[in-house]
């Protein structure tokens, strides 16, 4: 049967209404802010452009000369940084042999690749004296590793060898 009467309505729960009148609200306030903030952008950016105008016609020629010349020089001194510091330093090797080096150990020959980071060292030396230089080799932090290749026994406790040394890269740069 059709009724005449109307029922009332059942409303759905307050917080529902609350969240949706706060997402709306919250949404028209992101839209603004974002318009608002573009605006300003442009303004400050047109400010800028001003300012810059501005200053370049403040600028005489001779400052601008000036100004090209030491934007160049500036190029050749970032140039010969890069250069230098690519410059490989063999002679720092030399001062970690001069540091390290056991007295009573004679090299006679040094083989240096420094490609693949590696020296090779022939010398003379006394048993004790060798087994030395090797513990000192180990010890020192500028020698990622260090290799007794060969040893080969002379007169007495003397004894020829073949040490190959690892260096660390780092030892090989010019600046540091």
């Amino acid at each position: 049967m059709v009724e005449i009467i109307p029922k009332p309505v059942k409303k759905g729960p307050l917080a529902g209404d609350i969240f949706l009148y706060a997402s709306v609200t919250f949404l028209i306030l992101a839209a603004a802010l974002y318009f608002l903030s573009g605006y300003a952008l442009k303004e400050r950016k047109q400010f800028l452009d001003g300012q810059e105008t501005k200053l370049t016609q403040m600028k005489t020629q001779e400052m601008q000369k000036i100004e090209r010349e030491v934007f160049y020089y500036k190029s050749k001194i970032d140039s010969f940084s890069f250069l230098l510091g690519q410059h490989t330093a063999c002679s720092n090797l030399f001062l970690l042999l001069e540091e390290t080096t056991h007295p009573q150990i004679w090299f006679s020959k040094l083989d240096l690749d420094v490609g693949k980071s590696s020296v090779v060292l022939s010398g003379q030396g006394e048993k004790n004296s060798l087994g030395q230089q090797l513990m000192i080799f180990s010890q020192d932090e500028r020698l990622s590793a260090s290799q007794l290749t060969s040893i080969k026994p002379e007169k007495g406790e003397v004894v020829s060898f073949e040490i190959t040394l690892f260096p660390r890269p780092e030892i090989f740069k010019f600046l540091k």
